[in-house]
């Protein structure tokens, strides 16, 4: 499917998968944002557009706020000048935008130049050892650790997992109780529309190439979990959700599907907290082996 020249804009589509993904592998950015599939699931609720300005691919989206915001721009050029480049070819029209999740060292280098560059903590990737989040005996998460074991000694044989298949992510859909409501709080704006990106993920889930699991309890549906291997040695864990009136089901469902992946994959990267207190709470008590730190970079302002 042809995409249109800078500065004008295509919404991205299926059929744009495997230009863009040969765009990102030739890159692979940190950045859990710039996958195809993450993209593809939140441009319902956050309009998604893509370009090509020379050999770059520009991709941009306008936020629920009406705020307009770009990726750094996919090439193999040098990061650098691609910002550069892009900057020039948007500043004659006087918007008033942000470039987002730029990684170290560009942000540094930006920085150092001038440009206003601002940490964006509360949308850096956690990511963990998948050794560790593997093992229910790895002696560096003793209370998830802990959590497993009482599942496992409770329901033993009556927990089933299953590799999921685009039948199983159907049967997923009708899972009501992940479809909670978090109230309307712009702060945590993203986990309103969470759920919608969900079901994108399911409805197009091998179209999008990815993985997951479903959990079953006394043969019923109880949890799922669902993933995107962006790179040889990393997985990106899109989504989990489990029935919360079983203690921990959702540690237990994380280590049957970490325990699954190729030897390969080193590092399982959790995404972020968004500045929610609970989830920053949770994903830190697990210790990360580190953070993909990103900023921004603001124009107009």
């Amino acid at each position: 499917m042809p995409i249109k020249k800078f500065p004008e804009f295509t919404y991205m589509r299926i059929p744009h998968k495997e230009m863009v993904d040969k765009y990102l592998k030739e890159v692979q950015p940190k950045a859990s944002e710039l996958t195809f599939a993450n993209m593809f699931i939140w441009r319902r609720t956050r309009p998604l557009q893509i370009s090509m300005l020379d050999d770059m691919l520009i991709i941009r989206e306008m936020s629920p706020l009406g705020e307009l915001s770009y990726y750094p721009p996919i090439t193999d050029k040098g990061p650098r000048k691609s910002i550069l480049d892009l900057i020039e070819a948007t500043v004659d029209d006087n918007e008033k935008f942000t470039i987002d999740s730029i990684t170290q060292p560009l942000a540094g280098r930006l920085k150092k130049i001038g440009f206003n560059i601002q940490p964006d903590r509360d949308n850096w990737d956690y990511v963990y050892r998948a050794s560790n989040l593997g093992d229910p005996n790895s002696s560096k998460h003793a209370n998830r650790n802990q959590l497993i074991k009482n599942v496992m000694e409770k329901y033993g044989d009556r927990c089933r997992y299953a590799d999921m298949d685009k039948e199983l992510a159907n049967e997923c859909l009708e899972l009501k109780e992940w479809r909670e409501d978090v109230g309307w709080n712009l702060g945590r704006l993203k986990l309103i529309e969470e759920p919608y990106a969900i079901m994108e993920s399911l409805n197009h889930f091998s179209e999008l190439g990815l993985i997951g699991g479903v959990m079953y309890v006394d043969d019923k549906l109880s949890g799922f979990v669902i993933g995107e291997r962006i790179r040889d040695d990393m997985v990106i864990v899109q989504s989990e959700k489990v029935n919360q009136k079983r203690p921990g089901l959702h540690q237990y469902l994380n280590m049957e599907f970490v325990s699954r992946l190729p030897d390969e994959v080193k590092w399982l990267n959790m995404e972020q907290d968004l500045g929610d207190p609970g989830l920053k709470m949770a994903m830190s008590r697990y210790e990360p082996d580190h953070y993909i730190e990103k900023y921004i970079l603001r124009i107009g302002e």
